[in-house]
């Protein structure tokens, strides 16, 4: 979806970890995750300072109402507790690239390793990991698992005898979770997803369903209390103000007197 509006992979990052943030404290059936989806996407764009335009955003993809991504633009941010701060296993990954070059001399060598690092911190974000490990842990743990040559591999470990020797032990316990974790990671087709799709809209709570005649009624129900508690008001209002002119004569009537 990122790569269909050309935008960073630090944006399909923090998307995908507003959405899983917002569904620890809310369930897909009040929340379609389709749409849960494209408002995080968009609210990272804002956060990660790629900013597009609404209409910008839902003419590249194709979604049909701009409506659909802002009606849940709050309901999400409180899901998140507006924090919208995403620290990115990507951007520890670039400072180890830069700190990668004083044991492996070689770029070319250095270079693909950085890519294939990327791309498995692309594949670890759609897993638990991001809950379970920091940022820079992920990255470093990315870089070890990323190739098997064995002079790569004897450089990383030097590295990590240089840099991280007292953390060694923990560092390849975490190490052996995340490839354990890769080698069970398996995409969802696209059969897989229209299936839970179906199952989704079919099971979804009407109540939080525009298009049902649930949602239409109570919506009406609360326009109309709103509308009653309006004119309520205002007439409150009025009431005050005729007491606050009857004192005001009362007070001119006693002056002349």
């Amino acid at each position: 979806m990122c790569k269909m509006v050309k935008l960073p992979d630090v944006v399909m990052y923090t998307a995908v970890m507003y959405m899983k943030r917002f569904f620890l404290n809310n369930t897909v059936m009040d929340y379609h995750p389709k749409d849960v989806l494209y408002t995080c996407l968009f609210l990272a764009t804002k956060a990660e300072n790629e900013r597009l335009s609404i209409d910008e955003f839902c003419q590249k993809l194709r979604v049909p109402s701009a409506d659909s991504v802002l009606n849940l633009e709050f309901i999400v941010s409180q899901g998140l507790k507006f924090e919208y701060c995403i620290y990115h296993p990507y951007r520890a990954a670039y400072g180890l690239y830069l700190d990668l070059q004083s044991v492996i001399t070689e770029m070319k060598s250095l270079k693909s390793l950085y890519n294939k690092a990327q791309a498995i911190i692309s594949k670890l974000v759609l897993t638990d990991v991001p809950f379970i490990y920091q940022p820079s842990q992920i990255a470093l743990a990315a870089f070890m698992v990323a190739d098997s040559e064995p002079t790569i591999e004897e450089s990383i470990n030097r590295y990590i005898d240089l840099r991280f020797a007292d953390q060694k032990a923990m560092l390849i316990n975490i190490k052996d979770d995340i490839a354990g974790v890769l080698s069970k990671f398996k995409l969802v087709t696209t059969d897989e997803a229209k299936t839970i799709d179906r199952r989704l809209r079919s099971c979804a709570n009407p109540a939080k369903n525009p298009d049902s005649s649930i949602y239409k009624k109570r919506q009406a129900e609360r326009e109309k209390a709103d509308e009653e508690k309006r004119i309520k008001k205002l007439k409150e209002r009025e009431l005050s103000r005729e007491s606050l002119n009857d004192v005001v004569v009362a007070v001119d009537n006693e002056s002349d007197d």
